[in-house]
Order: C-alpha cells, then sequence, then structure tokens
C-alpha cells in the first residue's frame, strides 16, 4: 500500500483516480491539505473536489506554469512530489522549479509583509526633507569596459582579499563586505532596512560614494558623509514612478543590487569574491564572528559537492546571478570566490590572482569615479507625481465603496496607485487568498469571493498607506 509522504500538498505525476481514492479521506479531514496531478497528456480533470487539481505538464512550459502556480499557493506549507508515471526528468523538472518559486513567493511575501507600507513611508520622509542626493542611474554607461570587483563578505574573503588592487579595477563592496575590507572600496552600498546600526557604524568607509535605496535604515542613512547615490526600489514599481525613475532590477541581496549597478555603469568583466553564498563550518563572514541559527537556512551543496547550509535569499541571488549572465551575453562574469556555491553557466571559475594579471592598470580610477558624479544634478523633490499619487488613492477608495456595492466591473485600469501599487501587491497576496477562499463554505462562487476579497484588499492597503 503507498504511503503519502507528510506533506500539505502532493503533487503526483501521472493522473490517478486510485490515488484520489486513498488520499480522500486526509483531504475531508484537513482543509489544509491538497492532491495535485500533473498529467502528461493534457486531458481534462476527472475529479470535482475544490482540494484536488489537475494540470497540463505536456511541455517545459506548461511543467514551468503549473510549477509557479502551485509554488506560489504552497508557500509557507510544505509540498512533497510522487512520480506514478516513471517520468523521473519530467518529476526533477517540475519539482526544481516548484521549489524556485516556493523560495521567491516566501521572500516576497516576506518583504511585503506590511504591504509595501514602510518604504513608501521612507520614500515620502526621504523626499520631503530631500538631503544632497543623486541619481545613479545618471551613471549608465559612464565606466564602460572598466572591470568591476564585487566583493562579498563569505568566508572565502580571507583567502584572496590581499590581492584586490584599486588600480586594476572598480571595487564595489556592500553590507558585511563593508566591516571586513582593508583598503577603501570605489563604491559602497547597503539596502537592508534592518540592518543594525552598530554593526554598520563600525564600517570605516564614510566618505566612499554610496549606493542607497530610500528603505535603508535611516539611522545608517544619516551617518552617511560621502556622495549618495539613490537608486529606486525596484521591488515596488510605486517607488519608481514618484521619482520618475526607469524599473530597477537589484536582485535579491546586496550583492546582486551591485551587480546591476556594474552592469548599468557599463563595466566588463564582472568579478566576485567573497560571494560565498553559504555558511563555511558555522560562519557566516570572513572576518565578523557570526554564528549560524539552522531554524530559517536550507540545506544544500557547495562547488564541492558538500553538504552546507544557506538563506533563501543567497539561493536566489545565486540563481538570478546566473540568468543575468546568460542575458547579458555582451559581458563577461568570473567567479573569483575560492570557495561556496557554484554559479550558474556562463559564470566562470578563475583565480583572482589571475584574472587580476590579465587585466591592464587603469589611470586614477578615484579621480574619475569622482568626476562623474560631479556631473550629475542634484534630484528634486517630485512635488507633481506625489500630489497625483494622493488623488488617485482618493480615487481607488471610492472605486472600492462603489465595487462593494455594486457587482459591475470597476476601471482601476487608468489609476496609477492601482498599477504600481495594488496589482504588483494582488500579484503576491492574490494566490494565498485563492487558496483559502478554494474550501471557504459560503454559498456564492469562486470568482465572486475573489473578487470581493480583492476589494477588501485594496481598501486595506490604502488606509494603511494613507494613515
Amino acid at each position: 500500500m503507498l504511503t503519502f509522504p507528510e506533506a500539505d500538498w502532493i503533487c503526483v505525476v501521472g493522473v490517478r483516480p486510485e490515488i484520489y481514492e486513498l488520499y480522500l479521506p486526509k483531504l475531508n479531514e484537513d482543509k489544509k491539505k491538497r492532491l495535485v496531478f500533473l498529467d502528461p497528456e493534457g486531458k481534462d480533470s476527472p475529479f470535482e473536489h475544490p482540494q484536488v487539481a489537475v494540470f497540463s505538464v505536456r511541455s517545459s512550459q506548461e511543467i514551468g506554469q503549473a510549477a509557479k502556480k502551485i509554488g506560489w499557493k504552497s508557500v509557507f506549507q510544505t509540498a512533497a512530489v510522487i512520480d506514478m508515471a516513471e517520468m523521473p526528468e519530467l518529476a526533477s523538472q517540475f519539482e526544481t522549479i516548484l521549489a524556485k518559486n516556493k523560495e521567491a513567493a516566501h521572500l516576497l511575501l516576506s518583504d511585503w509583509a506590511d504591504v509595501g507600507e514602510s518604504v513608501l513611508k521612507h520614500a515620502f520622509a526621504h523626499w520631503n526633507a530631500l538631503p544632497d542626493v543623486r541619481s545613479a542611474l545618471a551613471l549608465k554607461d559612464r565606466f564602460r569596459n572598466i572591470p568591476a570587483i564585487i566583493s562579498g563578505g563569505g568566508p572565502s574573503l580571507k583567502k584572496n582579499i590581499h590581492l584586490l588592487d584599486p588600480e586594476k579595477a572598480l571595487i564595489f563592496a556592500g553590507g558585511a563586505a563593508l566591516n571586513q575590507l582593508s583598503m577603501e572600496p570605489h563604491f559602497a552600498a547597503s539596502i537592508d532596512r534592518g540592518a543594525s546600526s552598530s554593526f554598520f557604524q563600525r564600517q570605516p568607509f564614510w566618505q566612499v560614494p554610496f549606493f542607497y535605496q530610500s528603505r535603508m535604515n535611516p539611522k545608517n542613512f544619516a551617518s552617511l558623509h560621502g556622495e549618495k547615490l539613490y537608486v529606486p526600489d525596484g521591488c515596488y514599481p510605486a517607488e519608481s514612478w514618484l521619482s520618475s525613475s526607469e524599473l530597477f532590477d537589484g536582485g535579491w541581496t546586496v550583492g546582486t543590487f551591485l551587480t546591476s549597478l556594474a552592469v548599468l555603469l557599463g563595466c566588463d568583466p564582472i568579478i566576485y569574491i567573497g560571494m560565498d553564498l553559504c555558511y563555511e563550518e558555522n560562519q557566516k563572514y570572513a572576518f565578523c564572528e557570526t554564528s549560524a541559527s539552522l531554524e530559517h537556512l536550507v540545506e544544500t551543496v557547495n562547488r564541492f559537492d558538500q553538504k552546507v547550509f544557506s538563506q533563501r535569499d543567497w539561493l536566489m541571488a545565486a540563481d538570478w546571478m546566473g540568468k543575468l549572465a546568460a542575458q547579458r551575453w555582451d559581458k563577461t562574469f568570473i567567479n573569483a570566490t575560492e570557495g561556496g556555491l557554484r554559479l550558474q553557466h556562463p559564470i566562470r571559475e578563475q583565480s583572482l590572482e589571475e584574472v587580476l594579471s590579465s587585466l591592464p592598470t587603469q589611470a586614477d580610477l578615484s579621480g574619475r569615479v569622482h568626476a562623474e558624479i560631479m556631473t550629475l544634478d542634484w534630484m528634486s523633490i517630485p512635488l507633481e507625481r506625489m500630489h497625483e499619487w494622493k488623488k488617485s488613492m482618493k480615487r481607488c477608495l471610492s472605486l472600492c465603496k462603489k465595487g462593494l456595492k455594486y457587482s459591475e466591473p470597476i476601471s482601476w485600469d487608468r489609476e496609477i496607485v492601482y498599477q504600481t501599487l495594488l496589482f504588483p501587491l494582488w500579484q503576491i497576496w492574490g494566490p494565498l487568498f485563492e487558496r483559502e477562499l478554494e474550501v471557504d463554505s459560503q454559498p456564492m462562487s469562486l470568482e465572486e469571493k475573489l473578487r470581493l476579497n480583492q476589494i477588501l484588499f485594496f481598501q486595506r492597503v490604502l488606509h494603511e498607506q494613507a494613515n
């Protein structure tokens, strides 16, 4: 007799009615349970149960679509895959994509837990008392074909930190790496709203040009003395619109954030050091003493096929770096980290000593950085857009009231608050609402339940943003 894994979601490769009959008592006993059949033949579902679904997986595209849908709906829950069709490649492909989507959903939902309230409040506070800042996006292509070294703070940094040469490449450092470098980088960065002020203020590079986002810890921002270079938060389209900026994809960590900036600046090649993206014998950083709590860590393997622990955002960062390198075929990406996770092709592995020996000396990089920054204008307070934003919020609130009173469709699309805040939020939170409403006993269609819950969700978001 088949023994089912202990998981909230059971995903079965192949449609098997006998599996449905065996699992039906568990479904009826626990409304949180789900049974999903992955159908390689793409036939119609023979099941009519709110906790059972069938997904067509006839192609890689359909496998990806099914994994994404299930990954987002099963976030914060467990999932297991059973191959009843003897199709191990399909099962493995689905399981890999499912895991990545679950991790992405977990991180984004955690980041948007306050429905964007803190980021937008920080942004408005930042612009209302706008300090002397310049737009980092205006540095686009100013350092074309200049090599860039992106320094992480991982345990392997101690193996090659002494080889860094600020005359061969622009050095970018952020987060914990700032507390560990012995020489001044050309650019520094921080994006973590929860970064410890006491830890941050122990780093010595106060005069270095600094890339930041409005989510940065205000206490840490206040301690900066050098040039401040603003980067809109790509996770929040509303902030990009308010600042009249292009969307900027900074990835998942300060390392991916700096990688995006190096690409924006036109740098080539882009070289990683200290980018372990995993712990080494319970050690998180090279020179800062920290201890790992295994509770929220994920087990994986490093480049030597050894079991190690990593973090969700680090795993997503590794995947993001590989995808970016594949997209930007015009640039060379080199991983000179002496340990850690293996980054995907086309990122190649090479020692920092070999890389630097192949690079020519650059003339006064620090002077060039200063000169380029001095050509940038100061940013101004986006008053017109702030006023338009507030008007759009009021109109959206009126649309919510109308939608709760009448069942006719709502014309959201013209509203900038809907386009840049409400719609992106629903893309993230909608699957969770759908998951819960599928087993809701109220006598109305799932479509109508989703419509009403969406309006109530929007109403809550708007009220929280207005306060």
